[in-house]
């Protein structure tokens, strides 16, 4: 089994996206947001990734085909700098739906036979240090479980930390949602037309083959923050979390270099 992470870094695509930059593309390759995009992105989702226990994985990033060269090159280098042995590769598209941007890559670079779990990861979220060795496993058990006749099966990793970015420093709190973008993997053969960016996350586990697997230790840290382009939020009363502990599950990331 092959696990294959996938990114959007301001694309300019189809999605339920609703923020302003997401209907205008001159506003989207702002320099000065693009430039906030890069800082939390090198600093969050690129490193969690070089932090990785097990760096034996694929990684796809789509962006605009119309993103300048010189900022180009810089994603280019940040992806492909990543340590392991697998791909790194970034697309830049034209105006379509992200997934099937990701599927045309996955049927191009894979046999039609691999069998693959495909992780999104946002280019401002982080995964546990330890996430590509434990989904893995999962994700190879939720495939030898699953029914016959089903021809995917979704691996859900509920437990969490949202990071609120805040002038002056950050915040921790508890996350627990069964089925989410975050901590989500779709087991399938590479030839599949199912993919994690044409389904709803909330919904998905009511309405396909789906497992829900619970740790004690936080698998993925959402990031909150006042140019959040998914408009999150941290819900009521969140339970907060001591920084110390954040750091136990994923280091590498300096959070006191964030704001």
């Amino acid at each position: 089994m092959k696990l294959l992470f996938l990114t959007r870094f301001s694309f300019f695509g189809v999605s339920g996206w609703r923020s302003e930059a997401s209907t205008d593309l001159e506003k989207l390759l702002d320099p000065e947001r693009l430039e906030s995009r890069f800082n939390l992105f090198e600093k969050i989702a690129a490193r969690s990734l070089a932090m990785q226990s097990d760096l034996d994985f694929d990684w796809i990033l789509l962006s605009a085909k119309a993103m300048q060269k010189a900022d180009k090159d810089r994603l280019r280098a940040i992806v492909k700098s990543t340590p392991g042995p697998g791909i790194r590769k970034v697309l830049f598209r034209e105006h379509m739906p992200a997934g099937k941007a990701f599927l045309q890559a996955i049927w191009r670079n894979y046999q039609k036979t691999d069998l693959i779990s495909t992780v999104v990861i946002d280019d401002d979220d982080a995964l546990h240090s330890n996430f590509v060795a434990e989904c893995k496993s999962a994700c190879s058990q939720s495939w030898a479980e699953k029914s016959p006749d089903a021809d995917h099966v979704l691996t859900s990793f509920p437990k969490g930390i949202s990071l609120n970015l805040r002038e002056g420093g950050c915040e921790f709190y508890e996350r627990h949602v069964p089925f989410t973008n975050l901590g989500l993997s779709m087991t399938a053969p590479a030839n599949s037309r199912h993919n994690l960016f044409a389904m709803s996350h909330k919904r998905a586990g009511k309405r396909r083959p789906s497992r829900i697997v619970e740790t004690e230790h936080p698998i993925y840290l959402r990031t909150v923050h006042q140019s959040n382009d998914s408009q999150a939020m941290l819900g009521k009363d969140p339970k907060p979390v001591a920084e110390s502990l954040v750091r136990q599950h994923f280091p590498g990331i300096n959070f006191k270099n964030l704001t």
